[in-house]
């Protein structure tokens, strides 16, 4: 689970740790930020550009009518 989604999440049964949570999502930040700042803002930029670029094109796929891209092929 990703990690602000136990806050906002924090209450229910399922979260381990649930007052650990918010700890867990600075620390992260924190790391996201350093990382961006140490890398260059043109790094950080493609870095977090490709997740997007990957679901782009899973939603493509999704909707393209060609039989190989489909699991009842």
């Amino acid at each position: 689970m990703v990690p602000i989604r136990l806050v906002l999440r924090r209450s229910h049964s399922e979260v381990l740790l649930p007052r650990w949570s918010f700890g867990f999502f600075v620390v992260e930040l924190l790391i996201f930020v350093v990382g961006g700042f140490a890398l260059g803002w043109q790094d950080w930029l493609i870095g977090i550009s490709f997740p997007f670029a990957i679901l782009a094109a899973d939603a493509v796929i999704r909707r393209v009518s060609f039989a190989p891209m489909h699991p009842a092929w």
